[in-house]
């Protein structure tokens, strides 16, 4: 057997151009040793240690010094894999861990460590998880199946181990998770919060399905985990906050648990969030399985798991990307629902005075709130009432959360008023900055399937579209130019109006009486904000606005 075929037996991670030239190399070194007496005598000791090595795993001296030579200026010693790594990282393999698994044996090991370079290209590139790499080495190679904690061993060597701390999720992940959630689930109810999601991942997935089995997590009897004094079903939420929580840095199959230590102080950390005494939810529903399967799924009872499995398998077969973006939705919303859970609730004075009501209306007229909207829509439900909701106009809309989907609730806008008699409607929707073309045009999109919507389930039925009309009212703290006014969509004129909140202050209030506009605002504004999802921070702020006093926010 030639030199050449001997080293090919290593499968060591070179190029074939490379083993030439290392083959080349060790024979130059091999003469001009004094170790050897002939390439003759150094290929039979090599033959003889690279037997012994598959028989029991050790890395005798001519073995060594082989993998030493070839791998001198190579693509994976550019990398931090020259003779000595590579040794110390076939040992680490074959040892494998204390108790937690099996080393790898002789063949296993050459043939992984064959991958090495692929594997950091995986790692520094591609942000593969050791659990993803593994996955995706049996799919290419179904001998080559091997623990992601062999993966790890490589990872650690390269200095490039996938692992998240308790900083990473305190520090950053979970702030930009209470951004996201405060953006899109600002005062959502539990239902709305899982409807709201769905909407949000539908670009992915089928959002209905997602929504779906997120109800089921929360579920808990007649109603939800959050009025039950029953802890089981928290844990699935638990486990589903940890499955998505690797996801934000790494391409990682959600279905995996075990990888970044859920029986660590990041999974303490994690759980803790949740205000119910679960104890570690992994440990306690999952200790003997490494992957939440269908198998796992059928041995535990009722329908969470079943609603549990289904979302990260759903979730695991996406992109990377896209599904970073889905868990992160997730998350989100995992966020909304822990801060339901929240009944410390301190409630704002539903005894208005009239001086109260024009407080509140001079403050929205200069200033925003920066509640994501939620008290300028609670402000404009009552002024809309007020100004609109006169004898045969139907409101739809009033006290829906600001995140609510007009679509869904077959509405026209945040709030509608509707005759029908006059074949008419008119819908407002609240804004709290800038009106601008884009903001227009992403309500002029979900304005046509709205139109449409409502000719096919009446309007349609009693008259010609063309006899209908929709007035569609902008409200908000001013506009830039170039907004449309008018339109036609599936034949119904709409026309569209940028008012102020000046303009429809001086349509409510000035045209109403101190008692209906006591009223209007003690139900629409004050009731609406003292229900429980509404966060405390918004009605702090909506009582500092109201008293004219410094509460803290």
């Amino acid at each position: 057997m030639t030199l050449n075929e001997l080293i090919g037996e290593l499968q060591l991670p070179i190029s074939e151009q490379e083993q030439k030239e290392g083959v080349g190399r060790l024979s130059n070194q091999v003469n001009q040793s004094s170790s050897y007496d002939s390439i003759d005598s150094y290929l039979i000791l090599l033959s003889d240690d690279i037997e012994d090595y598959f028989h029991s795993g050790k890395i005798n001296r001519a073995l060594e010094f082989a993998i030493t030579t070839l791998l001198e200026d190579t693509s994976a010693s550019a990398i931090g894999l020259d003779g000595k790594g590579y040794c110390d990282v076939v040992n680490h393999l074959q040892k494998g861990g204390k108790h937690d698994w099996r080393g790898l044996n002789p063949k296993e090991t050459l043939r992984l460590l064959s991958r090495a370079t692929f594997i950091h290209d995986l790692l520094a590139r591609e942000h593969l998880s050791a659990s993803q790499i593994s996955r995706l080495l049996f799919s290419l190679e179904s001998s080559l199946y091997v623990p992601y904690k062999a993966i790890q061993v490589i990872a650690a060597h390269f200095e490039l181990l996938p692992s998240l701390s308790v900083g990473d999720f305190e520090n950053v992940i979970h702030p930009k998770d209470e951004i996201y959630s405060n953006q899109h689930f600002t005062d959502t109810s539990a239902d709305e919060s899982c409807e709201i999601a769905g909407e949000l991942a539908s670009p992915w997935l089928d959002g209905d399905s997602i929504s779906s089995d997120l109800r089921l997590l929360i579920k808990q009897g007649e109603g939800t985990i959050l009025t039950s004094e029953n802890a089981s079903g928290w844990p699935y939420l638990q486990m589903l906050h940890w499955c998505m929580l690797p996801l934000d840095r790494y391409d990682h199959p959600a279905s995996f648990l075990y990888e970044f230590s859920p029986r660590g102080a990041l999974g303490e950390a994690v759980f803790a969030q949740y205000h119910v005494a679960t104890g570690n939810a992994v440990l306690n529903n999952a200790k003997a399985v490494s992957q939440l399967d269908d198998q796992w799924a059928r041995n535990r009872s009722g329908v969470s798991a079943h609603a549990l499995v289904r979302i990260l398998h759903m979730v695991e077969s996406l992109p990377f990307h896209a599904r970073r973006s889905v868990a992160a939705i997730i998350r989100a919303w995992l966020t909304r629902i822990i801060e339901l859970t929240d009944r410390d609730l301190t409630l704002i004075n539903e005894t208005l005075s009239f001086a109260q009501i024009i407080r509140l209306c001079g403050f929205i007229q200069h200033d925003e709130s920066n509640t994501q909207g939620v008290i300028e829509q609670r402000i404009v439900d009552a002024l809309s009432v007020l100004a609109f909701q006169h004898e045969g106009w139907i409101p739809r809309g009033l006290g829906d959360s600001v995140n609510a989907s007009n679509f869904s609730r077959h509405k026209l806008g945040d709030v509608e008023f509707a005759n029908i008699d006059k074949r008419a409607a008119i819908a407002l929707e609240a804004h709290g900055g800038i009106v601008s073309p884009a903001y227009v045009r992403g309500h002029q999109q979900s304005l046509a399937r709205i139109v449409q919507q409502r000719l096919e389930e009446s309007w349609a039925n009693l008259d010609d579209p063309a006899k209908w009309s929709v007035r569609v009212i902008f409200v908000s703290h001013g506009s830039t130019g170039g907004l449309p006014e008018n339109e036609i969509i599936h034949e119904v004129p709409i026309s569209y109006e940028y008012w102020d909140y000046s303009k429809l202050v001086d349509g409510a209030i000035d045209h109403s009486t101190e008692e209906l506009a006591l009223s209007a605002f003690r139900k629409y504004f004050v009731q609406a904000l003292n229900r429980d999802v509404v966060p405390q921070r918004i009605r702090n702020k909506a009582s500092q606005i109201l008293n004219d006093s410094a509460v803290s926010i």
